[in-house]
């Protein structure tokens, strides 16, 4: 070996040995040491500054994380980022964590575009009416709806922050004079007994099925627009944030129409009480009757037995002996052709329970080869249900000719009622169609499925009417399990 060869060989092992020494150092430090190291964000790890509200992050509802969430791990797939939440009480927290670099991006909070240099702010989104409600008890009690660590962060830290002077309630004198700070979640003064609290729209409508106390609620003029925020100073991500929010702009991009669809599309434009009373009544006095049947049934099919409860509700009210000018009949309202087909004696209950719950997985089974997204294919099934598959078919095909997709909830609910119309069903393979029942039936089912889901999720007390239920139910994530 030559004496250079010999040389380069000796580096080469103190080197390693050095190399080594400094590995075990730093692993035998101590967590204060380790602390103090200097700390790099991974550009790949995108941090989402976020309230704790209904219309974020869907706690009452079934259809999925949340409008929000949905939304940014759509962006967050097409970029190659991963997602990390984090909590924020209000937008001045969510922008100071913006400015400290705690946070990349905050979503859920409404106002204007900031105004600073370190913050840029995306186009407005979404667009929200506030909502005045009082609540009001007989020995002035903060009703419990407020209370309730679900709906706290909610009814009381609402996103509502407006600038503008003279902000009333439609139809109401202006309430500028007792509104001096109007802050983030603050409360008109209240009047004897009643406790009032500002509330966006959106998560006005999700909860008011909840709210079990007597209340008044009145819209206000000044609407809510909520818009993203995120760190100027990070360049790729600013890139990439306003690339995605130029591509929600394109005329022919349905991305946030069909999730406001899925979050927010059933909510009806008046809530009846009385409805609501008969479905808390049915659930306390019928669905125990029925209850194992409808566990049995939805197991074996696959399916949410809270979604069945609601078919079965919005068909019969949970009546066996159901009869409708159409010719269905029983708690399923099935047709006698159905009946045949599935062998099952319609006006039998527990029959029809099973029949129907088979029924509804044999449309979505059939429904496979559409690839569609999974709850687009559950409110498609819903309609095959009501209105046969033939019918759903020729709505997919109208929805195409008239320059749609045929894949989406959101187009079909437009495209259905035309079917009753000379002009449409004259061309469609199976003649006329009811469409608007279709659509009737659908948005209902979607309806007491959310309220049914909510009831569980806050532990009412008509919850432990569906207990039974509740042991094949799990926590899925689709409607079928």
């Amino acid at each position: 070996m030559t004496h250079s060869n010999l040389h380069r060989k000796r580096w080469q092992f103190f080197g390693l040995l050095f190399a080594k020494a400094l590995l075990l150092t730093l692993a035998l430090a101590p967590a204060s040491s380790k602390a103090s190291l200097p700390h790099h964000h991974d550009n790949d790890v995108l941090r989402v500054a976020a309230p704790a509200r209904e219309r974020v992050f869907a706690r009452l509802s079934p259809y999925g994380e949340g409008f929000e969430p949905d939304l940014v791990e759509r962006f967050a797939r097409t970029y190659g980022y991963r997602v990390e939440w984090l909590s924020a009480a209000d937008r001045a927290e969510a922008l100071d964590m913006l400015r400290r670099n705690r946070a990349d991006l905050a979503v859920g909070f409404t106002e204007a575009p900031c105004a600073d240099d370190a913050i840029a702010s995306g186009p407005s989104y979404a667009h929200e009416r506030p909502v005045e409600v009082r609540a009001r008890h007989a020995d002035g009690r903060e009703p419990e709806v407020l209370r309730d660590e679900y709906e706290a962060p909610v009814m009381q830290t609402a996103a509502f922050t407006p600038d503008a002077e003279g902000l009333h309630a439609t139809g109401a004198p202006a309430r500028t004079a007792t509104m001096p700070d109007r802050q983030e979640g603050a409360a008109l003064p209240a009047t004897a007994h009643e406790t009032p609290t500002i509330i966006d729209g959106a998560s006005w409508a999700l909860w008011q099925p909840f709210v079990h106390t007597e209340s008044r609620a009145a819209t206000l003029e000044s609407p809510l627009t909520y818009r993203w925020h995120w760190r100027a100073g990070a360049p790729r991500l600013d890139a990439n944030l306003r690339g995605f929010w130029q591509a929600r702009q394109h005329p022919v991009d349905t991305m946030l129409d069909d999730l406001t669809e899925q979050y927010f599309g059933f909510l009806p434009e008046t809530l009846d009480p009385y409805d609501l009373k008969e479905l808390s009544d049915t659930v306390e006095d019928r669905v125990p009757r029925y209850g194992r049947t409808i566990a049995k049934a939805a197991s074996k099919a696959g399916l949410d037995p809270l979604l069945l409860t609601a078919v079965i509700f919005q068909e019969s009210r949970f009546n066996p002996n159901a009869r409708s000018h159409t010719g269905v009949r029983g708690i399923m309202q099935l047709t006698q052709e159905t009946a045949i087909d599935l062998k099952v004696n319609r006006m039998d209950p527990d029959q029809s329970i099973r029949g129907g719950a088979r029924y509804l997985r044999m449309i979505w089974d059939s429904l496979e080869e559409l690839d569609l997204d999974p709850w687009d294919r559950w409110f498609f099934t819903l309609a095959g249900f009501n209105q046969g598959p033939g019918h759903l078919r020729d709505a997919i095909r109208l929805s195409q000719e008239l320059g749609g997709s045929g894949r989406t909830w959101r187009e079909l609910k437009e495209v259905f009622p035309k079917l009753a119309r000379a002009k449409y069903y004259t061309r469609a393979r199976y003649g006329y169609c009811r469409g608007y029942e279709a659509v009737d039936f659908v948005e209902s089912v979607r309806w007491y499925y959310y309220v049914l889901s909510g009831l569980v999720v806050l532990d009412r007390p008509e919850a432990k009417h569906l207990a039974p239920l509740l042991a094949v139910r799990g926590t899925p994530v689709a409607p079928f399990i």
